[in-house]
């Protein structure tokens, strides 16, 4: 093998090295961008399923709230109406009979977090570290006569490059008519 032979095939085997190497890098490349995105969107995915988790819970306590109220209407307790203490308007609102006389936050509770408290493993306004979430209850009503109250549910939290929401709405009809047979 002559000295030119010995040096075209350095620098062919220098050749694939090279393209060897890139292939190599771009390959993993391509692997370590697949695993940011799949983290991303599992921290995406993760705040949505939380949000509407709390959403739902926002319903819950309205409906929690209107099932007091009637219970207190059957014992007599002088309530006027069903959804008594349920204006129209925004409310934070949070799943705890003893926050505040209601459950709920006046409607000028503002842009408030949930606050997370680890130990319990709830979302409140009392106490615990910030959370990205924040939730809006609106209460439109009553619709179609007194017998119906339509409550919104809304979740916010600051996603990648905007504001992600999550919105579940209900529909609460007082079916339990007065003057009639019992």
């Amino acid at each position: 093998m002559t000295e030119e032979q010995r040096s075209r095939e350095n620098g062919q085997i220098m050749i694939e090295a090279i393209v060897a190497i890139s292939m190599v890098t771009i390959g993993l490349l391509g692997i370590i961008t697949l695993l940011i995105n799949s983290s991303r969107w599992n921290r995406d995915v993760s705040h949505e399923l939380v949000a509407t988790y709390l959403a739902a819970e926002g319903i819950e306590v309205m409906k929690n709230l209107i099932d007091a109220s009637i219970a207190s209407e059957l014992r007599g307790d002088n309530m006027a109406t069903w959804n008594a203490g349920l204006p129209e308007g925004l409310y934070g609102i949070q799943y705890d009979a003893a926050f505040g006389s209601d459950g709920m936050l006046s409607q000028n509770f503002g842009d408030r977090k949930l606050l997370f408290d680890s130990g319990a493993g709830v979302y409140q306004y009392g106490s615990g570290e910030t959370s990205p979430f924040s939730r809006v209850v609106e209460i439109i009503g009553p619709r179609g006569g007194s017998d119906t109250l339509l409550v919104s549910s809304t979740v916010f939290w600051d996603g990648e490059e905007s504001v992600e929401s999550v919105h579940l709405e209900d529909v609460f009809t007082y079916w339990r008519k007065t003057g009639g047979a019992d």
